[in-house]
Parts: C-alpha cells; sequence; structure tokens
C-alpha cells in the first residue's frame, strides 16, 4: 500500500490536500485578514490624524484601556482561582484512593464539555434574585464571572496536573520526610519541581479560555463589565462602528495569539520534563489527615458545579413559585416571549439543522486533513514530514482566533470576500464548522497514529486492491474516530455562541442565542423559557458525548483486525 501511496496517488494526495486548504483560506483566512486589515486602516487614521497622541486617542476612544485591562483581571482571577482549586483536587483525585472517586471525577470534567450559554445560564440562575445563593448579592458582579470561569476551566487543571502527579514516584518524597523534612519541605523541594510544568501548561491554557470567555460575560456581566469581546459585540451590535470594532479586534487577536504561543511553549517543556516519569501505581487509600481535604473540595464540587446545574433544572420547572411545565409548554407556543412573533421552539430546529450541516462540513474537511497528516509517504528526507506538520498546524491555526474575530470577521467580509453566500443558509453552518474543525482533527490524527499498517502487506499479497485494503486496515478505526470527532463537532456547533451571536443579527437565532436574549428580559415567563430551553440544550450535548464515550472505547484487538484483512483477502481471491 505504501509503495502504491508514494508512486502514483502524489496528485490524488495534492487534490485531497487542496479542498481543505481552499476552504480555510476562503472561509477563515480571508474574513480574518479582511477583519484586521480593517483595523490596522483604524490605526493608521488615528496615527495619520495626531501621531502618537491620535493613536492613544483612537484607542482611548476605542475604549481599549478599559477592556484590555478587564478582559486581562477577569483571565489571571480566573486562572488563580482555577489553580488554587485544581491542584489540591488532583492530589485528592489522583493521589488517593476512596468510594465515589470515579463519579467526582466525572462531576468536574462535566461542565467542560457544555456549551458556555448553559454554564452561564446555570450560573445566573442560582445567583441571581430567587436562587438558591441569590443572597449572597454576588448577581452580576466580577466575583460571579470569575466562579463560572473557574467552573468552566478547573477540569482543565485536574485532569493536566492529575495525570502529571499520578506518574511521580512517592519514594523520593518519602525519602525527604525520612531524612527530617517537613511536609511543607518535602512537597516544595522534591513534587513541586516534577509537578510545576504540568501547571504552567495547564494554567497558560486556562489563561487563553478565559481570556475568550465571551459567554459568560454577556451573560452574567452588567453593562459596566466591558472585556474586549463583549465591547466588540456593543460597537457593532448597537452602535454599528465596524472601525472601532475591527480595532478592538485586532488587539484582542494579538493578546489570544500570545497566550497561544505562551501555551505551546509550556506545553512542550512540560511533555519534556515529564518524559522521564513512568512511575504507576495504584494509589494509597485516603488516610484520616487527607479526609478534610477531601471534603473541602467535595464541598466546592457541590456548592460550585453540582448546584447551578441542579439550580437550572429546578428553576426550568418552576414559574410564580408553583412547579409546572409551562415553561417547556410556552416553547411550542407562537408569541409567547415578548417581542417575539414565533415558537422559541423553532430555534431548537435551527440550531440542529446548523448543527448538522456543520458537523457534514466538519467531516468532510477533518477526514482529509487527517488521512494526509497521517501518511508516511518516502520523499526525499524530511521533505513530507515537514509539509505534513506545517499542514496539521495550519488547521489548528483557528485555536488562536477568537470565536468573536471569527465570527465579526465573516459578518465584515460579507460585504467582500464572502458576498456570495450573504443570503446562503450555508453561512452559520461554515462559522461553526471552523470552530469545530480543530477538536475533529485533533481527535481523529491520533486513533489513526495508532493504526497497525504492517497489516496492508499481507492484505496486498493475497490479492486485496489498494482500497480494499485501506478499508479493512484502517476503516474500522477511521470509522470509529470520525464518529467520536463527529459528536464532538456536532456537541460545539450546536452550543456555540460567541460567532454565531454576530452572524444572526439579521437572521432567525440559534436556540444560545435565543437563550442569552431570554435570560436577560424581566419577567417571569421569559426567564422561564431560558432556562428551559437551557435544560434541553444540556440535554442534547450530554446524550451527544454519551455516544462519543461509548465510540471513544475500541471495539477491535490486533489479532481483530489481521482477521479481518484475512476475511478480506480471501473474499478478493474468490
Amino acid at each position: 500500500m505504501m509503495k502504491h501511496l508514494a508512486q502514483r496517488p502524489l496528485v490524488m494526495w495534492a487534490l485531497c490536500a487542496s479542498i481543505p486548504a481552499i476552504f480555510l483560506g476562503l472561509f477563515f483566512f480571508a474574513p480574518v485578514a479582511d477583519l484586521l486589515s480593517l483595523g490596522v486602516a483604524e490605526l493608521v487614521d488615528g496615527w495619520g490624524s495626531g501621531g502618537f497622541a491620535g493613536l492613544i486617542g483612537q484607542l482611548s476612544n476605542a475604549r481599549a484601556g478599559i477592556a484590555i485591562a478587564t478582559t486581562l483581571g477577569l483571565a489571571f482571577a480566573g486562572t488563580l482561582l482555577s489553580v488554587v482549586v485544581g491542584v489540591p483536587a488532583a492530589y485528592v483525585l489522583y493521589r488517593t484512593r476512596f468510594p465515589g472517586q470515579n463519579f467526582l471525577r466525572f462531576l468536574i470534567v462535566f461542565p467542560f464539555v457544555l456549551p458556555t450559554i448553559a454554564v452561564a445560564t446555570a450560573f445566573r440562575s442560582l445567583y441571581d434574585d430567587g436562587g438558591m445563593l441569590g443572597f449572597l448579592g454576588l448577581a452580576g458582579s466580577p466575583v460571579l464571572i470569575v466562579l463560572a470561569m473557574m467552573f468552566f476551566n478547573v477540569s482543565v487543571i485536574v485532569r493536566t496536573v492529575g495525570a502529571a502527579w499520578s506518574a511521580l514516584n512517592p519514594n523520593y518524597e518519602a525519602a525527604a520526610r525520612t531524612l527530617g523534612a517537613s511536609p511543607v519541605r518535602a512537597f516544595t523541594s522534591v513534587t513541586w519541581p516534577q509537578l510545576a510544568p504540568a501547571v504552567y501548561s495547564a494554567s497558560t491554557l486556562v489563561f487563553l479560555y478565559c481570556s475568550t470567555s465571551y459567554s459568560l460575560v454577556m451573560v452574567l456581566g452588567t453593562t459596566r463589565t466591558r472585556t474586549l469581546e463583549t465591547e466588540i459585540y456593543r460597537q457593532t451590535a448597537q452602535f454599528l462602528n465596524l472601525g472601532t470594532a475591527a480595532l478592538l479586534s485586532l488587539v484582542q487577536a494579538i493578546i489570544v495569539i500570545l497566550a497561544l504561543m505562551v501555551s505551546q511553549w509550556v506545553s512542550k517543556r512540560a511533555t519534556v520534563a515529564g518524559s522521564h516519569s513512568r512511575f504507576v501505581r495504584t494509589p494509597p487509600t485516603l488516610t484520616r489527615a487527607q479526609r478534610p481535604l477531601a471534603v473541602a473540595i467535595v464541598a466546592i464540587v457541590v456548592v460550585l458545579i453540582v448546584l447551578p446545574i441542579l439550580q437550572v433544572i429546578v428553576r426550568s420547572l418552576r414559574r410564580n413559585g408553583e412547579f409546572t411545565t409551562a415553561n417547556f409548554a410556552d416553547l411550542f407556543r407562537p408569541g409567547a416571549a415578548r417581542s417575539v412573533d414565533f415558537a422559541i421552539a423553532s430555534t431548537i430546529w435551527q440550531s440542529l439543522s446548523a448543527a448538522i450541516y456543520a458537523t457534514v462540513i466538519a467531516v468532510v474537511v477533518g477526514v482529509m486533513v487527517s488521512l494526509l497528516v497521517t501518511r508516511k509517504l518516502r520523499i526525499r528526507g524530511e521533505t513530507w514530514g515537514r509539509i505534513t506538520r506545517f499542514y496539521d498546524a495550519l488547521f489548528i491555526f483557528p485555536v488562536g482566533i477568537s470565536s468573536v474575530t471569527l465570527g465579526f470577521g465573516m459578518l465584515v467580509a460579507l460585504g467582500g470576500s464572502l458576498r456570495f453566500i450573504a443570503d446562503s443558509p450555508l453561512l452559520l453552518p461554515l462559522a461553526q464548522a471552523l470552530v469545530a474543525l480543530p477538536i475533529l482533527i485533533r481527535t481523529s490524527v491520533p486513533m489513526l497514529d495508532g493504526v497497525n499498517r504492517k497489516l496492508y502487506g499481507p492484505a496486498l499479497t493475497l490479492g486485496a486492491s489498494p482500497f480494499r485494503a485501506f478499508f479493512t486496515v484502517e476503516g474500522p478505526v477511521l470509522a470509529r474516530a470520525l464518529g467520536v470527532g463527529a459528536g464532538f463537532a456536532f456537541a460545539i456547533s450546536i452550543g456555540e455562541f460567541s460567532a454565531t451571536s454576530f452572524l444572526v443579527l439579521q437572521r432567525e437565532p440559534t436556540l444560545p442565542v435565543m437563550i442569552y436574549q431570554l435570560v436577560g428580559r424581566a419577567g417571569a415567563t421569559d426567564q422561564g423559557m431560558a432556562y428551559a430551553g437551557t435544560v434541553i440544550l444540556c440535554g442534547i450535548t450530554a446524550l451527544v458525548m454519551v455516544i462519543v464515550e461509548m465510540l471513544s472505547k475500541p471495539r477491535s484487538s490486533h489479532a481483530s483486525q489481521h482477521s479481518h484483512v484475512s476475511r478480506t483477502s480471501q473474499t478478493t481471491d474468490k
């Protein structure tokens, strides 16, 4: 198979590479370039009208200083709180053993797969008037935004640090204790130097997520909470000031790209530092001295993770102090929501159809990219390896651009490079596909890399055609990889809010956008429907993730794969 791929199909692989590249260039790089060029033009105008003072005045008029300070402040606070909670939680969950541990791990990870608009709405239901914790007076405060950031991102700290911690040899710390070191001294001198790279790596990633928490700020903040992303939306939707919004997008893109570069650099250091850790053993049972820490972690999980989810379910079933299903029934009644003459349920179908189209687009493009970067073609030296690494990085690049920047860029490009799809129903699915594509590729590539391609030899020797051998050897793994990737892509697409909020300004909103509009209105009816819509959105996402989890489990071993090859070859011979 490899000889066939190395000799004839280079043209085929070139064609396979060109289609995704054209897609990415047309629908990602061109809109982002249009947006950034508009921002640069705004900077040039400011500089031309008064030099450096004019530039500062331009940024001041755009409220860039306040927006940058708020963005960075919330991101630093959210990252710090995630680390403060996540590191002790990683110790309890990965260095000790107790009943219910796996369920507690699930509870911590579960919020990360939820749509951010659902997380924001759940927190709002818990802390606003009528919520279980409304008496704390945190509604609309930056503290609530930071808590929501922790809710959403603590799993990144727990999973990354916990995995690194579980691989450390505990005998080194025990030896330090034997030599007279206190527990704190043993931790700081022995454990922390080995654990720090993983903590720094996870922290930089969390900072990147927190700095782009558009949904959380829009739902939980007030009009005085101005981050770069929310100010971009206000300048676009409320003031129609595209130049100022583009300038803010340029600043925001620089911050996100810098954060992503730091994250990649730290992640590489963490990988190198952890490459020598191979110690694995069953953790010891939780001791009496460790129980208070475990109880504290459980309490934090209950208050900050379980209660918001439980509260939004309860409030979706209540109206005017009574339990009722009216909130769900009103979703299907036209005119139930104020200033909206259609049934809110129509936005569910809008979200589902857009997510399905986005998933199909992401799968078609993603399978081409994944197959290409996992080939081992023989070209001079490392040429092919360099090509595939560059190609892979090219399609992960959308991670380095905020979804807000992407959505606003596509909105700006509707008057230019994307004019031909301005009225197309595919506009929204294309944006959602671009958001979902990196995770689909990152999910599929490792699974395809694990295929035993030595089985091509027996299949081809026994008479199977190259395509038959491919579908027999890699087909089952490819189908499972695409099933998992498609599940993630669908879950991301149906809950996408950031880019979507810009692209539905002149068309029927999706369910996440409708939830945002309803939850911000006064009145039990509108807010009740917002909570009901949130429960439906979370239910769809949870169902998809259960299916993804089932597909993630490998169903065939090396032996079964070999038997598939043999059966295929025999069938071909006949």
